[in-house]
């Protein structure tokens, strides 16, 4: 039997030392840029107006070289079907999206390939500058074997986190693997934030599903959390593929206002193969890859992570592998994340994730993560 720890948890900060593993996707080779003073046959310097309207239609110029007569385009995970190409650049016009959020921008033609991750953002305010001043989690987690763990845990978990801050660069997810890889023991350097208070409650509505989450300050840090754990939420209330409303009341540093759409939540999932939901009685293997099926898939459009959290037979943690793939249905994660010992436990969380951003009626942009998981266990085998 397992004791719960903070490293069932998605984005728990685990322990220092990484190091890398690649699988199924070929990472963008960064190697040799223009900046190294190597030439390459096809490269993008420069996409503007790097922003624009959700509706689309913005005129986008593409500079660099490399592109020939008739280069394509793949904007996000769709192509552009008409690119308008001269000399050293392309034009094109953006196509219309349902939410905010940041496209990759990949340029291919007969010199090679060339990708702009998070080139083009769609937003309705004006030009971004880059700076967040408030960020949105929530979590749902469904347990395969809640009996695995000593005091049992229940069959679904949930948790949702909210805070304000003053305007700030950082990343939030930027110590997860590229997508395409695996990381073992990643270690996450939280963000230094000056925290703002939103009065005493905030609450994230959908319909009749309604969070409401309490201020807590802790260690200097002002945030506004509920858990089921804590029996401040109910799994209940997270309606899955659905828009969240964020309200604030007001009655601190952030005035009273309803920011409607803050939040999308991440599709639930099932159809889970390998089946992992009996109580050790999967064997991972140390010496070949796994693949992993599940339904419904995802369009590709957003990230999926696969976690193994390995203990000792005893039921000692001793440490995680995190594999970053994409929402497309299937993943093969390689042996080598398997670090565990011969009949030593694994804890195997499947996570669809799905990252976008809000406004605040000043302008200001906040951050939202999303997750739907589903936890089992298993044994390695050698």
């Amino acid at each position: 039997m397992l004791r719960p720890t903070s490293r069932i948890l998605f984005c728990a900060v685990l322990s220092a030392g990484v190091t890398g593993c690649q699988f199924g996707l070929t990472a963008l080779d960064t190697s040799a840029t223009e900046d190294s003073g190597e030439r390459l046959p096809i490269y993008v310097s420069d996409v503007s107006p790097n922003y624009g309207p959700l509706v689309g239609g913005t005129v986008v110029t593409i500079s660099g070289h490399g592109f020939g007569e008739s280069p394509t385009v793949k904007w996000g995970n769709g192509a552009i079907d008409t690119v308008t190409a001269v000399d050293d650049e392309i034009v094109l016009s953006t196509p219309s999206v349902s939410v905010q959020t940041s496209v990759d921008i990949t340029v291919s033609s007969s010199a090679g390939t060339y990708t702009i991750e998070q080139g083009f953002t769609y937003t309705n305010s004006t030009e971004p500058t880059g700076d967040k001043e408030g960020i949105i989690q929530l979590t749902y987690q469904y347990n395969l074997c809640p009996d695995c763990w000593t005091p049992p845990l229940d069959t679904e978990m949930a948790s949702s986190q909210v805070a304000f801050f003053e305007p700030t660069v950082a990343e939030f997810l930027d110590y997860l693997p590229d997508a395409g890889s695996c990381d073992t023991n990643l270690s996450s350097n939280s963000p230094t934030l000056t925290y703002r208070d939103a009065g005493s409650f905030v609450y994230l509505e959908s319909g009749s599903n309604s969070i409401s989450l309490q201020k807590s300050t802790t260690g200097g840090k002002t945030v506004y959390e509920a858990s089921t754990e804590a029996g401040s939420m109910s799994s209940a209330s997270i309606a899955h593929s659905a828009a969240y409303d964020l309200i604030i009341n007001g009655g601190g540093q952030i005035e009273a206002t309803t920011i409607d759409d803050a939040l999308y939540t991440a599709q639930f999932f099932d159809d889970l193969n390998p089946d992992i939901g009996g109580p050790f009685s999967y064997r991972l293997s140390r010496n070949q890859q796994t693949n992993w099926t599940w339904q419904p898939a995802g369009d590709g459009s957003n990230n999926f992570l696969i976690q193994f959290d390995f203990y000792s037979s005893a039921g000692n943690y001793t440490g995680t592998t995190i594999c970053n793939g994409y929402d497309n249905g299937s993943m093969t994660t390689p042996a080598s994340a398997v670090t565990g010992t011969n009949n030593s436990i694994v804890v195997i969380t499947l996570q669809r994730y799905e990252t976008g951003s809000f406004d605040f009626p000043n302008g200001a942009v906040g951050q939202y993560l999303s997750v739907a998981s589903v936890q089992g266990t298993a044994t390695v085998s050698n």
